[in-house]
């Protein structure tokens, strides 16, 4: 792999990442927002 390769891949993991904590965090919210307590 060369480097511009291996930065892409990491670059690409780490906003799926992101993009996975972001919409876990709303469904979280909102799914506490839901609740009575």
């Amino acid at each position: 792999m060369t480097v511009l390769a291996s930065l892409v891949t990491a670059t690409t993991i780490r906003v799926m990442v992101i993009f996975v904590y972001l919409g876990v965090r709303l469904t979280w919210c909102h799914c506490f927002q839901m609740t009575p307590f």
